[in-house]
């Protein structure tokens, strides 16, 4: 059996530290979620940092994002790594569907200067870390 599964059926649950759209697109984490048992993501500005600098699938639309004037450094990270999360968090919401809330929460780490609090663990069924 997979060692990950295994650790999945003892109340166990994995999570990647590395959200990519190079994950997204290219159907991996979707891949990891039904076949062993990843149960969250999570990722910070290094991490998308190092994502878009190296993936084609962000190219275009950082390029158009580049061109707007109106937008900040910091606005233009989020339009690309929120887009990314919003992914993954569709991905996992069967599983989030199936055990009532209890077993998935989300992580948001921000760039500094941030009004959004750091991640913390949900409380109860729905919490969110995000003030």
């Amino acid at each position: 059996m997979n060692p990950l599964l295994q650790l999945h059926a003892l109340g166990q649950r994995i999570w990647l530290d590395n959200l990519s759209r190079t994950l997204l697109r290219e159907g991996t984490l979707k891949k990891l979620i039904a076949e062993d048992g990843v149960a969250g993501v999570t990722s910070n500005p290094s991490i998308f940092f190092k994502a878009i600098s190296e993936s084609p699938y962000y190219r275009d639309e950082a390029a158009a994002l580049r061109r707007d004037a109106t937008l900040t450094p910091e606005q233009r990270y989020e339009r690309l790594a929120i887009a990314d999360i919003q992914a993954a968090c569709d991905l996992l919401r069967p599983l989030f569907d199936q055990t009532a809330a209890t077993m998935v929460t989300s992580a948001w780490k921000s760039l500094p200067r941030s009004r959004m609090t750091p991640p913390q663990p949900s409380r109860r069924p729905g919490a969110s870390g995000l003030r």
